[in-house]
């Protein structure tokens, strides 16, 4: 009866709720999902009330025995895609699921893993991709663990030890520390420390390294640690070769701090003074736009680079026209490039689409970045000096480019004119400023 509602003014939370209720109730009846879970040492149970983590099985034909509103809506939001004959494809097939979720607590996209390891691809997001696994860090939260997958992370949640000293948070990789991870690890204000416990391989290595010195960058005050898991292993594979789970919370308590360079600082700031150690880190703004070029700005937020090719006009307060390149720094994806006024609201939201379309990214993410990419240029704009003295001397300059152009395409044509072939009986020569001497009887 639950599936025969009016299902249209559903939003995608409420429709991706509703699928992953089907999905866990298939995980227990499909086979190949629990052996893979218990191959995986994710505990599984069949009493909802004792499950540590949430976890659903996508069986391809889940969707026949739905209602028709139901299965649109499905349709609507990316589970399921239309056949040109008539029917459906199901998205991620024969794969267990997780539940990403939004500020609210609200499942608003899914990541989908294969049960099997036969395939080149084996990982799945929903277009769009949203959400944090297992969920926003608590307000509370003091020291917060980042894995690199999650299902290691499910694998953390398991031990009642860890989770009673620590929030876990998974990142989608080695490159999956989103805006969105940012923006609510910036808002734990009781946060003191970071624990990083990526995979023990060179890749899990070099992410450790720029997501510690990225965070160090965004919050000066607050500790990071590194958990140095067995050369070549993972969460997941700690737990698969080890009898004892108790062995993740024995590496996590003998994590190390990591040292970052003082050079650069001030002397007197190495060393905070007594009364100021305990309090709160002030989370300064500050600038993503690199401007040590004006021909070549360029804006970077950890997913997106953004280069403005060649600069911007400094006269003209009342447009913001730019040529943008676009890239996406962790997908070997194709830049996109597009020139437009910034000002113009229907031509930048069609960029902000495009982008977020061509990067497979949140769109409201996208859209941040462009209005804080906007904000950052009328900053720096208002900040580049536009005395007379200076707009007259760029004046000037552009008036001697186009001058020195111009004589330049007059040169051209004179030089073409004047040197052109001429058809002789015997053979082809040039006319030149003397009496040619290729022409017998000259």
């Amino acid at each position: 009866a639950t599936l025969l509602i009016e299902t249209d003014s559903l939003t995608k939370s409420a429709v991706l709720a509703k699928a992953f209720t089907i999905f866990k109730k298939a995980l227990p009846l499909t086979k190949r999902a629990v052996e893979y879970l218990q191959s995986r040492s994710l505990d599984y149970s069949k009493n909802p009330a004792d499950k540590l983590h949430e976890t659903g099985f996508i069986n391809a034909g889940y969707h026949h025995e739905l209602t028709k509103e139901l299965t649109e809506s499905l349709a609507k939001h990316g589970l399921l895609k239309p056949k040109p004959a008539g029917g459906y494809t199901t998205w991620a097939k024969d794969c267990i699921v997780f539940p990403l979720k939004n500020q609210e607590g609200k499942i608003v996209s899914l990541y989908s893993r294969r049960t099997s390891d036969q395939h080149d691809q084996r990982h799945f997001y929903l277009t769009g991709r949203e959400g944090l696994y297992p969920h926003y860090p608590k307000p509370t939260t003091t020291k917060l663990i980042l894995t690199e997958s999650i299902i290691d992370a499910a694998g953390l949640l398991q031990q009642a030890a860890i989770t009673a000293s620590f929030s876990i948070l998974a990142l989608y990789g080695t490159n999956g520390l989103t805006d969105e991870h940012i923006k609510a690890i910036t808002a734990l204000h009781e946060l003191q420390e970071i624990i990083l416990m990526l995979n023990a391989d060179a890749p899990g290595e070099a992410a450790t390294q720029k997501h510690a010195q990225a965070l160090h960058a965004l919050l000066p005050g607050i500790r990071i640690t590194c958990v140095h898991l067995p050369a070549g292993e993972d969460v997941n594979t700690v737990l698969q070769n080890h009898d004892d789970p108790k062995i993740l919370i024995d590496l996590i308590e003998a994590r190390k701090d990591f040292l970052f360079s003082i050079e650069n600082k001030n002397p007197d700031e190495r060393t905070a003074p007594a009364a100021l150690q305990n309090t709160p880190p002030v989370r300064e703004h500050t600038s993503s736009l690199n401007t040590r070029n004006a021909e070549l700005l360029i804006y970077d937020n950890y997913q997106l680079r953004i280069e403005v090719l060649g600069g911007i006009r400094i006269t003209g307060l009342d447009r913001m026209k730019v040529t943008l390149k676009v890239t996406h720094l962790h997908k070997q994806l194709l830049p996109v490039r597009h020139t437009l006024d910034l000002y113009h609201r229907q031509h930048t939201e069609q960029h902000i689409e495009t982008i977020a379309e061509n990067f497979d990214v949140n769109i409201k993410q996208t859209a941040g970045s462009i209005g804080e990419l906007t904000n950052e240029l009328e900053a720096y704009r208002a900040g580049t000096d536009r005395s007379p003295a200076t707009e007259k001397r760029h004046k000037t300059r552009t008036n001697r480019s186009a001058e020195a152009g111009s004589d330049q395409r007059a040169k051209e044509r004179t030089f073409i004119a004047t040197n052109k072939p001429v058809n002789r009986p015997e053979r082809h020569c040039w006319r030149r400023n003397k009496p040619p001497d290729c022409v017998p009887g000259i």
